[in-house]
């Protein structure tokens, strides 16, 4: 039986597969073009990373569970408010429904 570190490890690994299949579909979602999914990679990759750091900074004890919960939240508003303005103004639309309703499993493009 693998360990609590390779347990953590491999829970990690699964969030971030997660993580980028979500961000996959978001992106043919809303129909990204090339240079917008450029740019939106960019600001993922860097997010990713700053939650990863402060998962890091928790385990090791630098932060307690509400400071990096504050901080995750920060990353996430951060990564939305700049990730908006990539879009355009109908993208921006189809995102902010996305937000409410959430995108599921065989959805359907909007004609």
């Amino acid at each position: 039986m693998p360990g609590p570190e390779k347990i953590r490890e491999r829970m990690e690994e699964a969030q971030k597969k997660q993580a980028e299949k979500q961000f996959e579909r978001l992106c043919e979602h809303l129909e990204l073009d090339k240079k917008q999914k450029k740019k939106a990679r960019r600001l993922f990759d860097d997010m990713q990373k700053k939650t990863e750091k402060v998962a890091h900074d928790h385990r090791r004890g630098k932060l307690n569970q509400t400071e990096a919960g504050e901080k995750r939240i920060k990353i996430s508003l951060d990564y939305r408010e700049k990730f908006r303005t990539l879009l355009s103004e109908q993208q921006n639309e189809r995102y902010e429904k996305l937000r409410v309703s959430g995108l599921k499993p065989g959805y359907e493009k909007e004609n």
